[in-house]
């Protein structure tokens, strides 16, 4: 009995010291950055100031929600940066409406991970709908081609 309680001990702490120490980290998630341009022109539309950050709106397709955005620069380019999706795993849709007209919308799907002790987000799916557009395959912006 005794003996096996000592191997019962011994085992306890053996899976213990296994246990791998983990400093827990949080990375937040990657905003979504679209780029406005003159489809003709190539002219960056915010940028040259026929849209400002009155101009536009975006919400929440399913329950209209306004989601908040920041206009930043990167590159000498004006961005719409959206940074209030993928803190959470799901599945979205967001209308972009720019002088009160939906211009385009995005579908995304978000998964929130740990590995290595950190949480992070994936998207797993990215669809730019309603416009013409391209992707930047260096930096992962969204160049939204408008008439």
């Amino acid at each position: 009995m005794k003996t096996e309680i000592y191997y019962l001990i011994a085992t306890f702490v053996l899976v213990l010291s296994c246990k791998k120490d983990c400093n827990e980290c949080f990375s937040p998630p990657q905003p979504l950055l679209f780029e406005l341009v003159d489809k003709e022109y190539g002219y960056n539309l915010i940028s040259n100031g026929s849209i400002t950050s009155v101009d536009i709106k975006i919400s929440n397709s399913l329950d209209n929600h306004s989601l908040g955005f920041n206009i930043i620069k990167v590159d000498d380019k004006d961005l719409i940066s959206l940074n209030s999706i993928g803190w959470k795993t799901e599945t979205t849709s967001c209308k972009f409406i720019i002088f009160n007209e939906a211009v385009f919308t995005v579908q995304v799907e978000a998964k929130r991970m740990t590995d290595d002790c950190c949480t992070h987000t994936k998207y797993e799916k990215i669809q730019v709908e309603l416009s013409d557009n391209e992707i930047y395959p260096t930096n992962g912006i969204y160049k939204i081609l408008m008439d």
